[in-house]
């Protein structure tokens, strides 16, 4: 319309346009793709493009502009952390490449387009420098030693009682992260379970709301949450527009013989050890998929459930594995059991409800109806006809063209009141706040901060304007001292709550 306005316009009305547009992933796809530098591995601007392709080791265009200009999905893979020479609006450059080893770093970028009140120009730090690790307890350790300048990620309850006891002597606080996170485990069963007897069973209501009475939450969340948080299943949490409290409060109560009674209906037969046999007359198993880099604390959950649902004659096998392993698996539908904590719990829900419905591979519980709802039957399978998954598209479609934000409140309760009726996951808990780190030097950095993937902290508390009052504090140990001392703390414990 004139140099500092753009008119959007759709074919239809875009309820949510705005929402989307605060989301991080969402408002980068208006500025991550550079034309001038892109348009040279695009076939539509370059009639060469596949011949490129090949001369840089692509099997086609596609590849090479998905490399130097987007995302893999389903990966790690971003270019905007891996390809040197993307220009970029972003306050820092990448300069040594994420998956190349140990270290990633980035660089002030001398073309940022911000400056302070007086002029000066964004941002102030010069240098981030970024270590991996494989082990949320080797950067925990790192992080006590004080060895680490910022972080509000990857830190399970349990590391608290070592963060705080070490932050006067190595000269850092501790870090309040609200998460958006609505439950801090979810049993997700697959309902697209390739073999018919385990899909009937898994998807039946009453064997799922068996499984959830036999768990004893709040010893769960006393062993292992150090009694924060409260029972609960998956539903967007209070303080969101869209709490649903049936929803969060269902099948709760730890009653093992209400668990036995319900599991009576689905599997009545037992062996003389008390285990239920399956339709092929064999004892019935459960194997559940965990991520070993994802959450210690995850772990810990499936131990007690382990035993929780023996008693009810439900074997558990835990399949521990690294975290893209069981994304493959999830994808394939190889699975029977997928575990993880339990996201969009505020106003996200409305923007990523696949905990709440079918929606997309993230619901693992029905990974191939999800995928069908967004992409059609070449992506997934469609449910079966009497499936509540249907009418949950409905309300959303017609969420998705609405703009009025009341009737869109009022449209996501309908959308719950079916989930709440289906029972697509088992909840554990609420997930309390989480703990982060700060070095004590690093001014404007936050104390208290929201975390959630549609958020993208801590990019909202903007550390373009972060400053170290002792530049020399801000010297990074180098890489292979950072990774020696990563060595040393393998074999390290944590210290007991107290």
């Amino acid at each position: 319309m004139d140099e500092h306005t753009v008119e959007l316009r759709f074919q239809s009305p875009h309820g949510l346009f705005l929402m989307q547009l605060a989301r991080a992933e969402e408002d980068g796809k208006f500025h991550r793709f550079p034309r001038h530098y892109l348009e040279q591995f695009h076939l539509d601007h370059n009639p060469e493009a596949d011949q490129l392709a090949e001369q840089e080791g692509y099997e086609d265009w596609t590849e090479m502009f998905t490399a130097k200009g987007w995302v893999t999905l389903g990966t790690g893979f971003d270019s905007r952390w891996m390809n040197t020479e993307l220009p970029q609006l972003n306050a820092y450059l990448i300069e040594t490449p994420a998956y190349e080893g140990t270290r990633v770093t980035a660089v002030r970028n001398p073309y940022f387009w911000k400056v302070d009140a007086e002029g000066n120009q964004l941002p102030y730090i010069d240098r981030l420098v970024f270590d991996v690790f494989d082990s949320q307890e080797v950067i925990a350790f790192r992080a006590a030693a004080g060895n680490i300048s910022y972080q509000d990620r990857h830190f399970d309850h349990d590391f608290r009682p070592l963060l705080a006891e070490s932050m006067e002597e190595n000269g850092y606080s501790l870090l309040d992260v609200t998460s958006t996170d609505m439950n801090t485990l979810l049993f997700n069963l697959n309902h697209s379970h390739p073999d018919e007897d385990m899909r009937e069973i898994l998807t039946d209501r009453s064997f799922k709301a068996g499984l959830s009475h036999a768990l004893d939450r709040e010893e769960i969340i006393e062993l292992v949450y150090f009694g924060q948080g409260e029972p609960a299943q998956a539903a967007p949490r209070e303080g969101s527009p869209y709490h649903h409290s049936e929803l969060a409060g269902q099948h709760l109560e730890h009653d093992v013989d209400l668990a036995d009674e319900l599991l009576d209906e689905v599997l009545p037969e037992r062996d003389d050890e008390g285990r239920r046999l399956g339709p092929d007359g064999r004892p019935f198993s459960i194997a559940v998929d965990v991520a070993a880099d994802r959450s210690v604390e995850h772990a810990r959950v499936l131990e007690l459930a382990q035993g929780y649902w023996e008693a009810v004659g439900i074997a558990l096998e835990i399949q521990t594995m690294d975290r893209d392993l069981r994304n493959e698996r999830r994808d394939a539908g190889e699975f029977d059991v997928y575990v993880r904590d339990g996201s969009a719990g505020l106003q996200d829900a409305i923007l990523r409800p696949h905990w709440y419905m079918p929606f997309g591979d993230s619901g693992a519980y029905a990974w191939s109806w999800g995928s069908f709802y967004l992409d059609g039957e070449d992506a997934g399978e469609a449910p079966p006809e009497d499936s509540p998954a249907w009418r949950q598209w409905e309300i959303y479609d017609e969420i998705l063209v609405t703009a009025d934000q009341e009737r869109q409140t009022e449209l996501m309760e309908e959308l719950l009141d079916v989930s709440a009726e289906a029972f697509w996951t088992i909840g554990i808990s609420t997930s309390p706040n989480r703990v982060g780190v700060v070095a004590d030097g690093l001014r404007n950095a936050p104390h208290q901060l929201f975390e959630a993937s549609a958020y993208q902290n801590p990019g909202p508390s903007y550390p373009a304007v972060w400053w170290w009052e002792d530049p020399e504090q801000a010297v990074a140990d180098d890489e292979e001292a950072a990774q020696q001392h990563a060595d040393d703390a393998d074999d390290d414990d944590l210290p007991a709550d107290r």
